[in-house]
């Protein structure tokens, strides 16, 4: 149909193509409004394509109600700006990948993230309520690649985006009020402990202070033991002992996975534990004569698996920490689990980032710098923070 205008002729479509059309375009703004209407506070609207897939079920965040600290950079070495920057690179690199989980009160720019000087100790901690996290001079020394320094940046950032330090964070559904108020009134009674210990090394003491300090001690095993019968009631008694260092594991392991690293480097530390156990307290040794794949063949192997199939799953233990064989298992072979990787987009399998500065420029300054000051340090957790 042509319909006459000033100065030529126009083409008028069909009364079914402009229905057509009218409706391709209803369904857009709804299903944009959909999606804006149900976008959590405070997320970004352009999020990555492979950020916006769901290839697995793990939850990345918990939100809290508890009230946050703004974090400072006092403890970070200020003497290793090479390895601060490295460290900043790989979280920028991290929190990019994953922007549908770092925003609103978890935004990167509110984190704080560096290095502490201690060559003894491969560890490193994270605190949900000021969201930093620090990692050990020790442990840089022994990572091979950027993946592995990676591995165990999303682990202490799961840390922080599940708020395992904050009274609120656990898992405990059905009696989850209950679990908060203890948790709540813990919290209060440690710091209260805390205190009192510094004040009785004082001259003189407070007077009532070793009494105060029996009763607080008394107040905290029970407390302790009412939160432990509330979370065995719901999750038993293994997951109650280990479940905070259980789901860093595994959603560090989203974490990682979205930022595009090479996935048989996410348990290298659990790898060498099984093939290197620590002797007298000291670390396992890096298993550098093996490559990824063969380190993890070499682990499973020690650790009773067959051909990468687990003839029953192994042992977990109710300790802090879960067996290493049986989080390898769980990371690695667990059926409910299983995570193929073409669920999410195209993305090279990293070991080291493009850019500098390089891991081997970071080691090269830490051993300089321990050249004049060689710090050991205390292997324990600070207080406030986890492992």
């Amino acid at each position: 149909m042509r319909v006459p205008i000033a100065g030529g002729v126009r083409f008028a479509p069909p009364l079914r193509m402009r229905l057509f059309f009218l409706f391709l375009s209803c369904l857009f703004v709804g299903t944009g409004g959909y999606a804006e209407q149900h976008r959590p506070a405070g997320m970004p609207r352009e999020v990555r394509a492979r950020d916006e897939m769901p290839p697995s079920s793990v939850r990345l965040r918990r939100e809290t109600a508890i009230p946050l600290q703004r974090c400072n950079r006092d403890s970070f070495a200020a003497d290793l700006p090479v390895t601060n920057r490295y460290i900043q690179r790989l979280f920028n690199h991290i929190t990019t990948a994953n922007r549908s989980t770092f925003y609103g009160d978890l935004s990167p720019a509110l984190f704080c993230v560096g290095v502490e000087k201690n060559l003894e100790c491969p560890r490193a901690f994270a605190d949900s309520q000021k969201r930093s996290f620090s990692i050990y001079t020790g442990l840089i020394l022994l990572a091979q690649n950027d993946a592995q320094i990676a591995t165990v940046m999303s682990h202490e950032l799961a840390h922080i985006t599940m708020r395992h330090t904050l009274c609120d964070g656990t898992i405990v559904q059905r009696d989850r009020r209950a679990v908060t108020e203890r948790q709540c009134e813990l919290e209060q009674l440690v710091k209260e402990q805390s205190e009192l210990k510094e004040r009785m090394f004082s001259n003189p003491p407070p007077p009532g202070a070793e009494d105060r300090m029996k009763q607080i001690s008394r107040r905290i095993g029970a407390t302790q033991e009412q939160i432990w019968d509330l979370m065995v009631a719901e999750v038993g008694a293994e997951r109650a002992a280990n479940w905070l260092e259980v789901e860093a594991d595994e959603v560090g392991q989203e974490l990682y996975r979205r930022a595009g690293f090479h996935e048989d480097e996410f348990t290298w530390r659990h790898e060498d534990l099984v093939l290197n156990p620590p002797i007298l307290g000291q670390p396992a040794l890096p298993s550098a004569q093996r490559s990824s794949t063969e380190r993890r063949i070499a682990a499973h192997r020690a650790c009773g698996f067959e051909s990468g199939l687990a003839a029953r799953e192994p042992q977990r233990g109710v300790a802090r920490y879960a067996s290493n064989c049986w989080t390898l298992w769980n990371l690695t072979i667990n059926p409910a689990r299983r995570h193929p990787r073409q669920t999410l987009a195209p993305q090279p399998d990293i070991f080291n980032l493009v850019g500098e500065p390089t891991l081997a420029e970071v080691k090269a300054e830490i051993r300089r710098i321990a050249g004049v000051d060689n710090t050991k340090g205390r292997c324990s957790v600070p207080a406030g923070r986890i492992e």
